[in-house]
């Protein structure tokens, strides 16, 4: 008996957490149906509005909301302000003008455009400035790092700066002033590179340890790299 009233109890846990999962799941009523009951308009002009304005539908519905008419006649909805977007320069000065009772000929409205106007020119300007300096900079770093290279080996001591020293060294083993730079900046072959071709070179088979025993952990001091190559 007591197997069996655990199994109950058990499939009724599962039964109440599947039922509570689907009541979670639920979405509620439509958006169009929340917006038509919120602002005092029907469903389908909700949908309209939404098509138009999608996030910012709620300034367009409060705006309609408010319009009077006879009996309904003469009131405006989405569809008019739709017609009104290309005046009003679009979608979100529309809004903007809403939200501030202006007609498209407003001078205030008028004077808004313009501060927007000069404001995205600014901005326009600022970002081909910035864009400019990009460009210059970039250039002359180039620039410094060729004229470092073509210095060989005395790269660091003619380099304008460590950023071109480095740059040039990594671009060109020549570069480097010595041996710790090239293995530093330029970078040397992966360990398994150089086990690989000791192996390759090797007469007969090659022990490098267990795990733990370090290969290629150093390298050679001096500017060898330069006088003789290794």
């Amino acid at each position: 008996m007591k197997l069996h009233r655990d199994l109950f109890l058990k499939a009724c846990f599962v039964v109440g957490m599947l039922t509570l999962a689907v009541g979670s799941g639920s979405s509620g009523p439509p958006k169009n149906e929340v917006l038509a009951s919120k602002y005092g308009v029907s469903k389908s002009e909700a949908s309209a509005c939404m098509e138009i304005f999608g996030d910012d539908v709620e300034v367009a519905l409060d705006w309609v909301s408010k319009q009077d008419g006879f009996l309904g006649f003469g009131e405006k909805d989405c569809s008019d302000l739709r017609k009104d977007i290309p005046d009003f320069q679009g979608v979100e000065n529309l809004l903007y003008a809403l939200q501030n009772g202006w007609e498209s000929d407003d001078q205030a409205f008028k004077d808004y455009l313009e501060k927007n106007r000069l404001a995205d020119e600014a901005e326009k300007a600022e970002a081909a400035k910035l864009e400019a300096e990009k460009k210059a900079g970039a250039a002359k770093l180039e620039k410094d790092i060729e004229a470092a290279i073509a210095a060989g080996q005395n790269a660091k001591t003619v380099a304008a700066s460590t950023q071109v020293y480095e740059a040039a060294c990594k671009r060109d083993w020549q570069a480097c002033a010595d041996n710790e730079d090239y293995v530093n900046i330029h970078g040397v072959p992966s360990k398994y590179l150089c086990k690989s071709e000791a192996e390759k070179y090797a007469r007969g088979e090659v022990d490098w340890g267990g795990w733990l025993d370090p290969n290629f952990g150093s390298y050679l001091t001096g500017n060898s790299i330069h006088t003789n190559g290794s």
